[in-house]
């Protein structure tokens, strides 16, 4: 995602050094965002409310293949009159300790929750690219690009309210994003954290039982970013549209479900330009299945997902596999 402004007065020169590694590692989120892109629906959604408290532990494999641009293509940059190509492979272990309560009290006939999710993340990064005529300087752009990081995450804060009926389940919320991640404003670095800004997304979310096997789920949300301190960027805004069916079977419920994430404001550097920074916006659609049943003797919930990235644009793109654990107390 997001390209990296080259501000004027550097020589022709400097533009053509920078003008591929600023635009790979100066982004303020580094071609993603802050949304879970493995789904946030899942089996769940066929679950009764229960006040009290609760905890969840989730485990996600992030495998990205490669950074598209704004064809939707392998990423790929003018680089002294040739076109250099990059080949970019990441392997992402992201852990989540997610705590909350939910109240016995009702408020408007629902129920309010509050929770913390508290994320570490582990990334192996190997970058590498082609670049006829030009190797020696794509090689000398890209070195100190590839590496390993170990860091907590940026830590999320969630207030929800949520009503249940015979058939439907509604939940109206806001989760705020705080740097509280590993970040390093160096072009190259390989961030657990997104940056030193704030992320605020307002959500909601429906259930609908449509028959006495079949729930359909719905999920929208909004994102609004503050400025990135360490730099003046603020990425632009952007929204998510969850959809899932849940079918209830002997052994559990499964279904599909599909994600898109869509950044709809071009990035602004909040000191150097007025305006846009042109069209570097994020957007990715990915599809996949999951599973939810019953751990017997632990009475704890367990949901086994998969999602693939089918279409993106100025973002990661790879693979998610995700096993998460909850119960509550």
């Amino acid at each position: 995602m997001k390209k990296a402004m080259v501000r004027k007065g550097l020589t022709a020169s400097a533009l053509l050094g920078l003008s591929l590694a600023s635009s790979m590692g100066y982004a303020a989120e580094g071609f993603k965002v802050r949304f879970p892109l493995n789904g946030t629906l899942g089996g769940e959604m066929v679950a009764p409310i229960k006040p009290g408290l609760f905890g969840s532990v989730a485990v996600t494999h992030v495998d990205v293949q490669k950074v598209t641009d704004s064809t939707g293509n392998a990423y790929s940059k003018s680089l002294g009159g040739t076109t250099a190509t990059l080949d970019f492979k990441q392997k992402q272990e992201i852990y989540n300790l997610i705590v909350g309560y939910t109240t016995s009290e009702t408020y408007a006939d629902g129920h309010l929750t509050f929770a913390v999710n508290i994320p570490y993340s582990s990334i192996d990064r190997n970058v590498s690219g082609t670049a006829p005529g030009a190797q020696v300087l794509l090689d000398g752009l890209l070195s100190g690009s590839s590496g390993k990081a170990d860091s907590l995450g940026d830590v999320e804060v969630t207030g929800l309210w949520s009503r249940q009926t015979e058939r439907t389940k509604y939940a109206l919320g806001m989760t705020i994003s705080t740097p509280t991640g590993a970040y390093d404003k160096n072009t190259k670095a390989i961030n657990p954290g997104f940056g030193n800004f704030y992320t605020f997304r307002p959500g909601a979310a429906i259930a609908y039982k449509a028959t006495e096997n079949l729930t359909l789920g719905a999920r929208a949300s909004l994102a609004f970013n503050t400025v990135n301190k360490d730099n003046n960027w603020r990425s632009g805004d952007y929204y998510v549209i969850d959809l899932a069916a849940a079918y209830k079977t002997p052994i559990g419920v499964f279904g599909p479900h599909v994600l898109r994430v869509e950044q709809y404001k071009d990035d602004i550097n909040a000191t150097a330009v007025t305006g846009s920074l042109g069209t570097n916006r994020f957007s990715s659609t990915g599809a996949g299945v999951f599973f939810t049943t019953l751990i017997p003797g632990i009475n704890a919930g367990l949901n086994l997902s998969y999602m693939k990235t089918l279409e993106s644009k100025n973002a990661l793109s790879g693979s998610f596999i995700q096993a998460r654990l909850s119960k509550v107390f």
